[in-house]
C-alpha cells in the first residue's frame, strides 16, 4: 500500500496546523476540509492494513 492510515493523520494534522495559520478564511476552511479528506482516508485504509497484518501473523501453536 501506498500510503498508511498513520501517514493520513500525519497529512491531517498538517492540514489543521495550515488552517490555523492561515489569515484567509477561504484558506482555512479548504485545509480544514482537506484534513478532513485525510481523515477519512485513514479511516478506508486502515481496515485493510489491520487485515493485511492478521493475515500475515504467523501461526500461534499451543505449548503444551
Amino acid at each position: 500500500m501506498l500510503v498508511s492510515a498513520k501517514e493520513c493523520r500525519v497529512h491531517a494534522l498538517e492540514c489543521v496546523r495550515l488552517a490555523r495559520n492561515s489569515a484567509s478564511p477561504q484558506e482555512r476552511k479548504t485545509f480544514a476540509e482537506l484534513a478532513r479528506i485525510w481523515l477519512n482516508l485513514a479511516s478506508i485504509f486502515e481496515p485493510a492494513q489491520l487485515k493485511q497484518r492478521i493475515g500475515h501473523e504467523p501461526e500461534r501453536r499451543n505449548a503444551s
